[in-house]
C-alpha cells in the first residue's frame, strides 16, 4: 500500500517538475508577435472628390435670386487705370482703395445691408495720397473695429525720395493721410501685418545724429546732393530753385540727384523701422 501511494506521489512531483520548467518558454510564446499582415485592411476607405460644374441656367437662377446689383462699378475712367486694388470689409461697409495711373491712391466705400451687402450704395471714391506724389507702390489696408489703415510707398516729386504715406480713420468715415517715414533718407518695402503696425526700411547714414525711424523732420531744407559721382554737397531747397546761387547744381534733375546721393557706393546697412499708429 506504502508502495503504491509513494509511487503515485513521484508521478506527480515529476509532473510538476516538468510543468514547472515550461513555464518560460510559455512566457516568452506570449510576448512573441508575428509579423503584421502586408495586406491587411486600411483604417481609413478611400475618397474620390467630386466636382460638378454650374450649368447656366443654374447660374442664371442663382443671379436672378441674389437680384440686379451683384455687378457693381466702383471706379471710372476719372481716376485714371487702376491697378493694386485691395479691399477690407468693415460691419456693412467695404473699403476698396487702388491707386491710378500709378500715382494717386482712391478710397471708395461701398455700403449695403447685412454681412454680404445687399443693396450695395457706392460712395465716390476720393484721392487719398499726398499731392505731391509722382509714383506709388506697395499699397495695403488693414481694418480692426473702426480702424481702417492704409499705407503706400510714395516718391515726392520736390525731392525725388521714396516715403511711406498713410492714411488713418478712427471710426471708419473720416480719413487723415500723412507722411510716415522721415524725409531726409530714402524708405522702401512697407509692411502693413494689421491695423496698428507698419514696418518699413529706411536706408541710413551713420554719420547723422538723428533717429532714422524718426518723423519726419520741419523744416524739409536740407539734403546731399551728388557732385559729378565723387562727392557729395550740402544745399538748400531754395537753392536748388534758384539756378544763379553758388550753391545750386542743377535744378532740371535735382530729384534724380538726391535719389543717386542715397545709394552710393559702400551705403551703410539699411535699418528695419517699426511704426505704431493706433
Amino acid at each position: 500500500m506504502m508502495e503504491k501511494y509513494f509511487l503515485r506521489v513521484t508521478v506527480l512531483a515529476g509532473f510538476f517538475f516538468m510543468l514547472i520548467l515550461s513555464l518560460p518558454a510559455v512566457a516568452v510564446a506570449q510576448l512573441y508577435f508575428p509579423p503584421a499582415d502586408t495586406k491587411a485592411e486600411k483604417l481609413s476607405p478611400k475618397r474620390s472628390l467630386n466636382i460638378n460644374f454650374l450649368t447656366i441656367d443654374e447660374i442664371l437662377k442663382a443671379q436672378k435670386k441674389l437680384g440686379s446689383d451683384i455687378y457693381v462699378q466702383i471706379s471710372n475712367t476719372s481716376q485714371g487705370q487702376p491697378s493694386e486694388v485691395q479691399a477690407v470689409v468693415l460691419g456693412n461697409t467695404m473699403y476698396v482703395t487702388w491707386i491710378g495711373n500709378g500715382t494717386t491712391v482712391f478710397l471708395a466705400k461701398v455700403q449695403g445691408k447685412g454681412a454680404v451687402l445687399n443693396s450695395p450704395v457706392v460712395l465716390s471714391p476720393k484721392a487719398i495720397s499726398l499731392n505731391n506724389t509722382v509714383n506709388a507702390s506697395n499699397l495695403q489696408i488693414s481694418v480692426e473695429h473702426n480702424l481702417v489703415a492704409i499705407t503706400w510707398l510714395a516718391v515726392k516729386a520736390d525731392t525725388g525720395l521714396s516715403t511711406v504715406d498713410g492714411s488713418l480713420s478712427r471710426d471708419g468715415v473720416n480719413f487723415h493721410s500723412f507722411q510716415i517715414s522721415t524725409n531726409v533718407y530714402n524708405a522702401s518695402a512697407p509692411f502693413q501685418p494689421n491695423a496698428h503696425f507698419v514696418i518699413y526700411i529706411v536706408h541710413d547714414d551713420p554719420n547723422d545724429d538723428k533717429n532714422p525711424c524718426g518723423p519726419p523732420r520741419p523744416p524739409l531744407d536740407r539734403y546731399a546732393l551728388l557732385d559729378n559721382n565723387t562727392s557729395i554737397t550740402t544745399v538748400t531747397i531754395p537753392d536748388l530753385l534758384d539756378s544763379s546761387s553758388n550753391n545750386a547744381t542743377t535744378t532740371s534733375n535735382s530729384g534724380q540727384q538726391i535719389s543717386e546721393a542715397i545709394s552710393l557706393p559702400g551705403r551703410p546697412p539699411d535699418i528695419v523701422c517699426l511704426y505704431r499708429w493706433a
